[in-house]
């Protein structure tokens, strides 16, 4: 069955003005979605963009008739008849990429921290051939050059990249006071008066296993002076929807877009996520909560930083968390230095005009010279 859809699939004519757009992990986001909304605005006549979805993603931020469900008649065709497939994950499907299309693959973050595909194996047990999810790739948006060789170290990929930004952080620079307010008032926060933290840790694997999951920054019910927003993973978030929180708790795990959370966020607690990268954009407080770092590193094999480089102090259990979101502001004054030389080295290109640097290029026909 899957040969003939292909086949017939092959027998449509490509559409050169369409463009794909798949997020993965059931939502519309990140680096192709920044890219969607510029079109949107900037030039919607010039192509035609559509998603392809699952059936139960939240379409509320797409323009009518800007989506498919996937395994549908309508997402195949779509698929199969787009020029340009903009993807922010490596999705499988039934449908095999055509020779006349062209894959650029935006990637879901800003910037590698932790190890990840191949860059986790012994060098002796590397394979030698493009990661199976890369081969379909023609194209690889970079955000700077580090992350572009970590890419290609931990894929194997050995096409064209673009060295442009990181898309996504066009929200971030350029986000107005009236935007920012609408976030608040979508989370029924426009009356708070509190500051807001946001607790976002890296997915661990091995909590798909568990039926309870561990929470481990109880202590902060403690700060009457803060609102901490709960940032989990959406595999991990199902989990702990119906979990009773503290009352100086939300769960933020459903709202689509992390930046636009950054954006109301004054301090933000992680500990291997690339999300440090956008939010450092922001010049604002970060604390690192790596308190599971000697197992983390067993299983994934370590980072691509130096972890003592960070900008931001390091707590290895609740009780340092919670002293040190006490004494912030003169904690943070000696990390002023630090976030100034990550931005210089990670975020120089991140200047508000990534999606139209990203459209020029497909204009002046860049992505065809694959």
């Amino acid at each position: 069955m899957k040969n003939v859809i292909n086949f017939l699939a092959n027998l449509l004519p490509i559409n050169k003005k369409k463009i794909l757009f798949q997020s993965g992990r059931n939502k519309v986001d990140c680096n192709p979605y920044a890219i969607y909304k510029y079109i949107k605005k900037n030039c919607p006549n010039d192509y035609k963009c559509i998603w392809v979805v699952e059936k139960n993603t939240d379409v509320s931020m797409l323009c009518k008739g800007d989506y498919a469900f996937s395994r549908t008649i309508k997402g195949l065709f779509h698929i199969a008849t787009s020029k340009y497939l903009i993807r922010s994950q490596s999705i499988g499907g039934i449908l095999k990429k055509r020779s006349q299309q062209i894959y650029i693959q935006a990637w879901h973050g800003a910037g590698n921290f932790k190890k990840c595909a191949y860059d986790c194996l012994p060098k002796n047990q590397r394979p030698k051939e493009t990661i199976e999810y890369a081969r379909e790739w023609d194209f690889l948006l970079s955000t700077d050059k580090y992350n572009d060789v970590v890419m290609r170290s931990a894929t194997n990929f050995n096409k064209k990249s673009l060295i442009i930004g990181n898309a996504d952080s066009d929200t971030l620079v350029n986000a107005s006071n009236e935007y920012k307010n609408d976030i608040l008032k979508k989370l029924d926060l426009e009356h708070n008066n509190k500051k807001i933290i946001m607790y976002a840790p890296t997915f661990r694997d091995d909590d798909l296993e568990k039926s309870e999951i561990n929470i481990p920054i109880m202590k902060l019910q403690k700060l009457d002076n803060y609102l901490i927003l709960l940032r989990v993973h959406p595999l991990v978030n199902e989990k702990i929807k119906n979990k009773k929180l503290p009352k100086n708790f939300k769960n933020v795990g459903d709202y689509p877009n992390i930046q636009d959370l950054f954006l109301i966020t004054d301090i933000l607690i992680t500990d291997y996520s690339s999300i440090i990268f956008p939010y450092m954009i922001l010049n604002r407080k970060l604390i690192l909560y790596p308190y599971d770092m000697d197992k983390y590193i067993k299983l994934r094999g370590g980072f691509y930083l130096d972890y003592k480089t960070l900008p931001g102090p390091i707590c290895k259990n609740e009780d340092e968390l919670l002293n040190t979101i006490n004494n912030i502001d003169d904690i943070s004054i000696k990390y002023k230095d630090k976030i100034k030389k990550f931005n210089e080295k990670y975020n120089s290109l991140n200047d508000g005009k990534v999606s139209k640097r990203i459209v020029d290029e497909l204009k002046k026909g860049t992505f065809d010279n694959k």
